[in-house]
């Protein structure tokens, strides 16, 4: 059975999709797709400090703690020397994209710290 199959035959599998992906997200369909959008502290971190090379004392204030993934991003830029500070982590991984920085080693180099991380 395809993983497809299993989460679309369970309500409570379809539910939990819906709560992390939205309401308007179509189930039932074959060709299921999502949107993959980049979250605005990712955003604003990259083309404010990390494109900008601006290493500079930053605290970067959003509604909930961040996910891991961002957490592992942030982790990456302060052994570059970036002084950022945030509210805090959840041990969970959400759906977002990855911010494009401008200085291609910081890019590769991030890549492979956070898959190394996430590898253990």
């Amino acid at each position: 059975m395809k993983i497809s199959e299993a989460c679309l035959n369970s309500n409570n599998k379809k539910d939990s999709l819906r709560r992390v992906y939205g309401k308007s997200m179509q189930l039932e369909s074959a060709d299921i797709k999502q949107t993959v959008k980049l979250h605005a502290e990712m955003n604003i971190m990259t083309n404010e400090l990390i494109n900008k090379e601006d290493k500079s004392r930053a605290f970067i204030a959003v509604s909930k703690k961040c996910c891991y993934l961002y957490e592992l991003y942030i982790r990456f830029a302060r052994t570059k020397g970036y002084v950022i500070d945030t509210f805090g982590t959840q041990k969970i991984i959400s759906l977002w994209k990855f911010p494009d920085a401008n200085n291609a080693i910081f890019y590769d180099e991030s890549l492979s710290y956070m898959g190394c991380l996430l590898g253990k």
